[in-house]
Order: C-alpha cells, then structure tokens, then sequence
C-alpha cells in the first residue's frame, strides 16, 4: 500500500502538469504532402525551432502532438505556407485546411478554419483577440467631433479590463498582447509618448518573448534613434572607420534620459538597425558591421546570439562563392542537376508562371538568349499547383525549364520568397551576381558573361 501511495505521489504531478498539445484536422488539399510544426527558439532573430512533422494521408485527416512548456505563438507550415496561432499547453484545436482558389506564389495565406476542442481554464482563444479588435472598432465609430482620443481610450480599456480580468490574470500570451494592443492604441492620442514608454517599457523588464512588445518597442523608439544620429553625422562616420560603430551609437543615445537603461538602448538600436527606418543613415555595410559588434560587444546574450544568427541566415550569396548544386526535374520527368551546367556561363532564374513581372522577363529573355548564345539560361518554373504553358517560350539549346514538382527544399536554400529572383553563375558554378539583373536590363550589362578565367585551382569543369 505504502508503494502505491509513493507511485501515485510521483505520478500525479507527471498528469497534471501535461504539456502535450494537439492539433487535428483535414488538409485533403495538400494530400502526401509534409506538414510542420514550428516555434520561436528568438523572436529577435526569429529562428525556429521544428516541434513535430508528419505526411498528410491521403485522406487529408493528420493530428499532430508536441510538448509545449509556456503560451506561445507556433506556426504550422505546408510547403512554403504558414499559419501562425497562439497555443497553450494541454490545449486541442482542430484545424481544417481548404483548398486555395488563388495561388499567385508561394506565400500565399491558407484558406483555414480553427475550432477549439479543449483549452485550459481561463485560456483566451484566438477569437478573444479577434472580439477584442472589433470591440476597439466598433467604439472608435462612437467617437465625436471634439472629444479628447485618450480619455474616450481610456474608458474603453477600463471596461475591456473587466470583461478579460480572467483573461488578464491567467493567461500571460493573452495578457502580453492586451497591454501592447492598449499601448498602440495611445499612441494615436494626444498622451506624450514619454510617457507611454515609461509606462510600457521602462518600469517593464524588457519582453523578448512578444512580438507585440518588439513591434511597439521599434517603434516608439525609431524616430528617437534617428534624431540621434541625425545630429552626430561625423562621430558617426569617424567611428565606422575605427570599426566601433556600435559602442559610439551606444554612447550616443544614452544622451537620452529616457533610455538610461544599457539593454534599452542595445535592443532600441538592434530593432532599428534592422529595421527599413535605418537605411537613410547606414548602408548595407554599416548595418552588417553594426550587428557584427553586437556579437564581440554586446553583453546581453539574447542580443548577442541574435547578431550571430543574423549573420548566418541573413547573409546573400557572395561574389565568388560557389552556387548550392540542387537537382530537379525537366519536362520529360528526368532529373537535372545544376552542375550539368559547368562549362558556360549561366544566368539561373526563380520564375512564376502566373506572375505578370515574370511573363515580361520571359519575353525579353527570347530575344537575350538569340544575342548571347553562349550564355546557358536555365529557369525554374516555381508554380505549386499548375503551369501556365502558353506563357513559357520553347527550349532551345541554351534556354532550359525545370519543375519543381512540390520539392521545395531548392527555394529555401536559395532564399527565394518573392519571384522572380536571378543570378549569374560563372562557367565553374561561382556567383558573378548576386542577386543578378533582370533580363531586360542585362542587354547592356551581360559583358560581365567574359569576365576573366576564375583563379581557382582546385575546380571542376562539367561540360554539358
């Protein structure tokens, strides 16, 4: 008796503190295709981390189960698509995937519905911020001629605060995204934004778990930073050739009382380096320097961490690196692979049949492929569901298609989420451009097709 009792003390904090989550549905759509499972490892860097895989049957009914410690935001990827929801432990949500009426791309949305079977007590669903969001709108409509924004805001959130009080107090996710939605929402008021930061950010810990948080911290913090910068353009550059470029945008901004705090000013100057808000004053280089120190400086260590895998995922192909060799297949169903194309001079093509952009390309690819017939052009054709045929020009023997045929591991590894994307390969497989002119432009550029012998040594020359 006294052994069951033990087994049963050691046993029931194993049960009630389950951490499984399951997902199950119908995808008959993307039938023997792989379904993934995803969650942020970084929000900073947005590294993921797979959670589980399966192949949907061809009955289209897949369920998917992962342990999951913390609320958190997971995506659910099909090919190159992604649906992104928040998901709580010990949850169960059906998830139904339609078919997709519309598929311009490859990042094209899903055509979805979700039903909730099972959350914990307390647990906000997805439809909780939805109703929250229509809340906020409908009582934007009630706003009249000459009220002050923030106090009409104001009893608003005071009475939202009731309503999800539950919500508020057990959910964190659902917490988190409430505080920010309210915080983005004062921020179209009269309410100084100082205030609003010391509010929301400096009397907070710093949430590197929230996208919400990250989105309105880059914000507020952008025209800041750039007023900062504005007023020390020659520090600045002096401290790009002493390569201390972070530690002196560091010294900078601390100029600023509200963000006395070190890891304020580090994170504020991470996201807008990042950000589009930065290329009036940085260029491509300064930015990949900046973030470089942030790896040999910076002594928070999830900024850190973040400056080296930025360095590693967001890095494009060099000049002079070698061309990743991929293998597809042709028309005939053979498999191709890119190395067959040693020998010549290659311009490599991403392109979508029913892209508009890319049906001009082609056009002015024709005519690019009579003049330089020495030049192999080789187009992949990423269409997920069909082929638009009457849009593709013939082959000829230096105009070349391949399929992907739902292997779409070449796109990834290309970094190709937009089409369409080219590159120029050397006769040995190396980068000439990176990314490369599009074919109308190259009519006046393609001499760089006899640039001289590449000084490699250690190459080999696959003639087709």
């Amino acid at each position: 008796m006294r052994k069951l009792i033990c087994f049963l003390i050691i046993l029931f904090p194993l049960v009630s503190i389950s951490q499984v989550v399951e997902i199950t549905g119908n995808a008959s759509f993307f039938k023997s295709e792989s379904i993934q499972v995803f969650k942020y490892k970084n929000l900073l860097s947005e590294n993921k981390q797979l959670l589980t895989e399966i192949t949907i049957p061809e009955n289209g009914d897949y369920t998917l189960k992962f342990d999951l410690d913390t609320p958190q935001e997971i995506i659910i990827k099909i090919e190159m698509r992604e649906l992104h929801l928040h998901v709580h432990p010990n949850s169960n949500i059906k998830v139904d995937f339609h078919a997709i009426t519309y598929a311009s791309n490859q990042r094209n949305p899903f055509q979805f519905s979700i039903e909730y079977l099972n959350l914990p007590k307390n647990i906000a669903p997805d439809s909780i911020y939805h109703f929250l969001k229509s809340d906020f709108a409908n009582k934007q409509l009630e706003i009249q001629v000459g009220t002050e924004l923030a106090i009409f805001y104001q009893e608003f959130f005071n009475h939202s605060d009731s309503i999800y009080e539950n919500y508020l107090s057990n959910d964190t996710l659902f917490a988190t995204y409430y505080t920010y939605f309210k915080a983005d929402a004062f921020l179209q008021t009269t309410i100084p934004h100082s205030v609003l930061i010391k509010q929301y950010i400096l009397e907070k810990p710093i949430v590197y778990s929230s996208r919400e948080y990250l989105k309105f911290f880059k914000f507020v913090m952008s025209g800041r930073l750039n007023n900062f910068i504005s007023k020390n353009p020659k520090t600045i550059e002096k401290a790009k050739k002493e390569y201390k470029i972070y530690n002196e945008l560091i010294h900078i901004t601390s100029e600023d009382s509200l963000l006395g705090n070190k890891e304020t000013r580090s994170l504020a100057l991470l996201l807008y380096v990042k950000s589009n808000s930065s290329n009036t004053y940085f260029d491509t280089k300064t930015k990949a320097s900046i973030i470089s120190q942030y790896g040999n400086f910076c002594p928070y260590k999830v900024q850190s961490e973040l400056a080296r895998d930025y360095q590693v995922s967001s890095e494009p192909f060099k000049i002079n690196q070698e061309a990743p060799i991929f293998e597809l297949e042709n028309k005939f169903g053979e498999l191709v692979s890119l190395q067959s194309f040693r020998g010549k001079p290659t311009y490599l093509g991403f392109i979508h049949s029913k892209s508009s952009t890319c049906q001009k390309d082609l056009l002015a690819l024709e005519a690019l492929r009579k003049k330089y017939r020495k030049v192999q052009f080789l187009m992949v054709l990423s269409d997920r569901d069909s082929v638009l045929i009457n849009q593709i020009p013939k082959e000829t023997n230096n105009l070349k298609f391949l399929y992907l045929n739902k292997t779409y591991a070449v796109l990834e590894q290309y970094q190709i989420w937009n089409f369409p994307v080219y590159y120029l390969l050397d006769k040995h497989g190396y980068f000439i451009q990176s990314p490369a002119a599009k074919p109308m432009d190259m009519f006046e550029t393609f001499t760089i097709m006899t640039a001289p012998k590449s000084r490699r040594k250690n190459y080999e020359i696959v003639k087709p």
